[in-house]
């Protein structure tokens, strides 16, 4: 009841995020609107994302608190990966490419337990490096892959996808939508 509370908690902080008015000039006397996902606890909509992804496989006893898990990025997914990862008490590690933004970086550092849970693959390789490092990762450790990206055999991540859903959801309580586009950085974004 402990974990259900805790997660119940988080379910609270996260999402319902504001949806905000554009203030600026915009032609043709249409309207922007900006749904605040920044304002989550770890500043992005990953934040959705990590909280479904640790409660589903938690439930379904994949995983449990003090756990090894791991996950790729190129940034922002990390910060909330490591972030809800510390607070549901589990023992992250994140890879990410080397020679990238490096607030990001060092806002994954803070939460981590540690800075060697940060592990910086071959800049040169950008993300393409991640197959064969998650394969030797799990090899050498046994720990589980968050994968937030990519479900069974190289499918949507469903889970992913349904917790994306919300911020559609609670824009569309608010509002209607005749355009929807979103702002998006690599391919985990535009799932």
């Amino acid at each position: 009841s402990d974990r259900i509370r805790l997660y119940d908690d988080l379910e609270k902080q996260i999402g319902n995020t504001p949806l905000v008015q554009y203030v600026g000039e915009v032609p043709n006397g249409n309207r922007i609107w900006i749904k605040r996902e920044c304002d989550n606890p770890f500043g992005s909509h990953y934040d959705r994302v990590y909280l479904k992804l640790f409660r589903h496989y938690e439930e379904r006893g994949r995983i449990k608190p003090e756990d090894g898990v791991f996950e790729t990025t190129s940034g922002a997914a990390g910060v909330s990966f490591a972030g809800l990862g510390k607070i549901l008490r589990y023992n992250c590690f994140v890879a990410m490419p080397a020679g990238g933004e490096k607030a990001r970086e060092e806002a994954i550092k803070r939460v981590l337990p540690s800075k060697d849970h940060l592990i910086l693959t071959p800049a040169e390789d950008y993300v393409n490096a991640f197959p064969d490092f998650i394969r030797q990762f799990m090899k050498e450790t046994g720990y589980f892959f968050m994968n937030h990206s990519m479900g069974p055999r190289g499918r949507n991540n469903e889970l992913t996808l349904s917790s994306l859903e919300g911020i559609t959801r609670e824009t569309m309580g608010e509002i209607g939508i005749d355009y929807f586009i979103p702002a998006v950085g690599n391919g985990s974004s535009v799932l």
